[in-house]
């Protein structure tokens, strides 16, 4: 599919430039990985965010039009807030100024700056997934058989990366020499990866059922 083919060219894109940065290309076919700095870390402003964006984006508008399809799919709707609400997060960058704004670092002592940033943006998660997950247990209990095991599908495929960002966090909080090195490089692979394909499941799953509702 289309979207798996953009997945891979930009995680492509990204890896050769973390491989250009590491070796130094010096002139040769990685330097325009290399010169390209809007790739490292696929983070704030990269290609790989803003694709996981637009992809949230879709997969939020198609949700709510699949549960105005028939009547008892109203758990598809929230769910269609929750992804719309991820992907303003990602874009104005929510948790990351709240987790400034609680300043943990300054409260717990062995938090680095940025540590106490990334554990104040997972407790603003916390709160807001507290908050959502009530608001689909109501919305659940009142959809059809078929919307539920639709819900249950997409948190089958949002669990992972949610467990992915709680144990990056928890390593962050627990020293940033893990992440330095080869395991750093793996562990920030595979939150990169794992972030980008879970959104682009999100997607195929609401153009699926947009073309056969469930």
């Amino acid at each position: 599919m289309t979207a798996l083919m953009v997945d891979a060219l930009l995680l492509t894109a990204y890896r050769l430039h973390s491989l250009a940065a590491r070796l130094g290309s010096d002139g040769t076919w990685m330097l325009p990985f290399e010169s390209s700095p809007i790739w490292a870390n696929a983070g704030d402003g990269s290609p790989i965010e803003f694709w996981g964006q637009v992809q949230l984006v879709a997969a939020s508008g198609l949700l709510w039009r699949v549960s105005h399809q028939l009547p008892g799919r109203r758990v598809l709707a929230v769910w269609g807030v929750v992804l719309m609400v991820t992907a303003v997060d990602d874009r104005l960058r929510i948790h990351e100024r709240v987790g400034r704004l609680l300043d943990l670092n300054s409260i717990v002592p062995f938090l680095s700056g940025w540590a106490g940033q990334e554990v104040g943006g997972l407790v603003f998660w916390t709160l807001a997934g507290t908050a959502f997950s009530m608001w689909l247990l109501r919305a659940y209990s009142t959809s059809s058989p078929a919307a539920r095991r639709a819900a249950l599908t997409l948190l089958i495929v949002v669990l992972p990366v949610g467990v992915i960002a709680v144990a990056y966090v928890a390593l962050s909080a627990i020293g940033n020499d893990f992440l330095v090195g080869l395991s750093g490089v793996v562990v920030v692979d595979l939150r990169v990866a794992a972030k980008l394909l879970t959104t682009t499941a999100c997607l195929i799953l609401a153009m699926r059922w947009t073309e056969h509702s469930p």
